[in-house]
Protein backbone atom coordinates (compact mmCIF):
# COMPACT_ATOMS: atom_id res chain seq x y z
CA UNK A 1 0.00 0.00 0.00
CA UNK A 2 1.38 3.39 -0.93
CA UNK A 3 -0.13 6.29 1.01
CA UNK A 4 0.92 9.80 1.94
CA UNK A 5 2.99 9.71 5.11
CA UNK A 6 0.55 12.17 6.73
CA UNK A 7 -2.46 9.91 6.11
CA UNK A 8 -3.81 7.43 8.59
CA UNK A 9 -3.49 3.88 7.37
CA UNK A 10 -7.09 3.02 6.45
CA UNK A 11 -6.28 -0.67 6.19
CA UNK A 12 -5.19 -1.13 9.84
CA UNK A 13 -8.70 -1.78 11.14
CA UNK A 14 -9.40 -4.34 8.42
CA UNK A 15 -6.10 -6.18 8.83
CA UNK A 16 -6.27 -6.18 12.62
CA UNK A 17 -9.89 -7.32 12.54
CA UNK A 18 -8.92 -10.51 10.73
CA UNK A 19 -11.27 -9.97 7.80
CA UNK A 20 -8.72 -11.23 5.25
CA UNK A 21 -5.84 -13.67 5.25
CA UNK A 22 -2.76 -11.56 4.63
CA UNK A 23 0.67 -13.15 4.88
CA UNK A 24 2.66 -9.95 4.52
CA UNK A 25 1.63 -6.33 4.61
CA UNK A 26 3.70 -3.24 3.92
CA UNK A 27 2.86 0.45 3.81
CA UNK A 28 5.23 2.95 2.24
CA UNK A 29 5.03 6.56 1.16
CA UNK A 30 5.47 7.61 -2.45
CA UNK A 31 9.16 8.50 -2.08
CA UNK A 32 9.99 5.08 -0.62
CA UNK A 33 7.92 3.35 -3.31
CA UNK A 34 9.96 5.14 -5.98
CA UNK A 35 13.30 4.31 -4.38
CA UNK A 36 12.59 0.75 -3.20
CA UNK A 37 10.21 -0.46 -5.91
CA UNK A 38 10.85 1.57 -9.10
CA UNK A 39 9.72 -1.34 -11.25
CA UNK A 40 6.15 -0.88 -9.94
CA UNK A 41 5.94 2.59 -11.51
CA UNK A 42 3.65 3.96 -8.79
CA UNK A 43 2.71 7.54 -9.62
CA UNK A 44 0.16 8.61 -7.01
CA UNK A 45 -1.29 7.84 -3.62
CA UNK A 46 -3.09 5.90 -2.50
CA UNK A 47 -2.11 2.87 -4.55
CA UNK A 48 -3.03 -0.62 -3.39
CA UNK A 49 -1.03 -3.47 -4.92
CA UNK A 50 -1.55 -7.17 -4.19
CA UNK A 51 0.93 -9.88 -5.12
CA UNK A 52 0.68 -13.63 -5.07
CA UNK A 53 3.91 -15.52 -4.57
CA UNK A 54 5.25 -14.68 -8.02
CA UNK A 55 3.61 -11.58 -9.51
CA UNK A 56 1.29 -8.62 -9.14
CA UNK A 57 -2.35 -9.75 -9.26
CA UNK A 58 -4.23 -6.55 -8.42
CA UNK A 59 -3.74 -2.77 -8.44
CA UNK A 60 -6.15 0.05 -7.66
CA UNK A 61 -6.33 3.56 -6.25
CA UNK A 62 -9.68 2.81 -4.59
CA UNK A 63 -9.90 1.01 -1.25
CA UNK A 64 -13.38 -0.25 -2.12
CA UNK A 65 -11.95 -2.06 -5.16
CA UNK A 66 -9.26 -3.61 -2.96
CA UNK A 67 -11.85 -4.88 -0.48
CA UNK A 68 -13.95 -6.33 -3.30
CA UNK A 69 -10.91 -8.11 -4.68
CA UNK A 70 -9.92 -9.49 -1.26
CA UNK A 71 -13.45 -10.71 -0.56
CA UNK A 72 -13.12 -13.05 -3.54
CA UNK A 73 -10.65 -15.22 -1.60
Amino acid sequence: MVIDSSDNNPFDEVRDGGMFRIDQFRTVDLAEAHSSFPELKIEKTPTYVVFDYTKEVFRSHQMEDLFEFLHQF
